[in-house]
């Protein structure tokens, strides 16, 4: 049996996921971070702490990470909508606060990361990270379910 790729999308569009924006920066080589809406994280290890992304193998981002070794996971707080559109490459007012080392304004967790190991997967390429530094902030998680961004309740 074959799967089209239409249902795919929509059986893993049933499947809520937390929002995140993956930067990075190659040393000298870019003058500020570039970034990436990501779905597709998770953990993969408390000792070592240990966590993995999933970046598409045409997106930019891809030789950008590779290129600097280092990435930052930025965990998206209810009300960031516009940031992920922003970095998903959709149309957005105004500037998205961030700092040199990719960190963005807002963000629910930030978690700087050093490649430790890159593995194809299909269209994607997958990085594990190894996690070398961690912020936690107040809040509720930006939640993207069947093509829409939702908030929690309680």
């Amino acid at each position: 049996m074959t799967v089209s790729a239409a249902d795919f999308r929509r059986a893993l569009g049933s499947w809520p996921s937390g929002v995140t924006v993956v930067t990075t920066r190659a040393d000298q080589t870019y003058s500020s971070p570039h970034g990436i809406t990501v779905s597709a994280f998770v953990s993969v290890s408390m000792d070592p702490p240990l966590i993995l992304i999933s970046i598409g193998n045409a997106a930019t981002a891809l030789g950008r990470i590779r290129e600097a070794a280092a990435f930052t996971v930025n965990i998206l707080t209810q009300g960031q909508d516009a940031v992920s559109n922003r970095f998903a490459g959709r149309p957005t007012e105004g500037p998205v606060p961030i700092t040199a080392d990719g960190a963005i304004e807002g963000a629910l967790a930030v978690l700087q990361c050093r490649v430790e190991q890159e593995v194809g997967g299909g269209d994607h390429t997958l990085f594990i990270g190894r996690v070398e530094e961690v912020v936690v902030n107040d809040g509720a998680p930006l939640v993207y379910w069947r093509g829409k961004y939702r908030g929690l309740t309680e």
